[in-house]
């Protein structure tokens, strides 16, 4: 009977275990589907860039322009301190 019931709680915590791990994979396949998300929007927003740079023809414009490209870049310093952060983990 010992023996059973150490191959019962054994089971047990091996289904826990498996638990976790299945939760941790659909964590990260949430994760993985987001990044695809975002990296189609970059995609998107470097194109509508390069759009908006071939129109360019004065000084004016081109500063409009880098105020622009600055907005989009500045966010992906958070993302670095991030990034950082998620490999120490």
């Amino acid at each position: 009977i010992k023996q059973q019931s150490t191959i019962s709680e054994c089971l047990q915590r091996f289904q826990v275990d498996l638990d976790e791990i299945e939760q941790y994979i659909e964590d990260a396949d949430m994760s993985v589907e987001h990044l695809l998300y975002m990296w189609q929007t970059i995609l998107t927003e470097i194109n509508a860039s390069l759009i908006n740079f071939k129109k360019i023809d004065n000084a004016m414009e081109l500063i409009r322009f880098s105020i622009y490209l600055e907005k989009i870049i500045a966010p992906w310093y958070m993302v670095v301190g991030y990034s950082k952060e998620m490999m120490a983990v």
